[in-house]
């Protein structure tokens, strides 16, 4: 189980992380293409998570309780 949390807890952080390198080069270049592009890998990271949970049995993202 640790192993399933550990995971999901990486792709949030690695979403996290590449949302806040684009919002850093969108304001480091001055263009929007980097935010907007930052913010589709976010949230596709999030929506793979999401299914990569359900998939596995789990609730909304959460573990169930054995």
């Amino acid at each position: 189980m640790k192993v399933t949390m550990f995971s999901g807890r990486f792709s949030t952080l690695l979403g996290v992380t590449l949302w806040l390198l684009g919002l850093f080069v969108a304001l480091m270049t001055g263009m929007l293409s980097g935010y907007l592009l930052a913010s589709v890998v976010f949230v596709g990271s999030k929506a793979y998570g999401r299914m990569r949970a359900l998939g596995e049995g789990r609730e909304d993202g959460r573990i169930t309780s054995d």
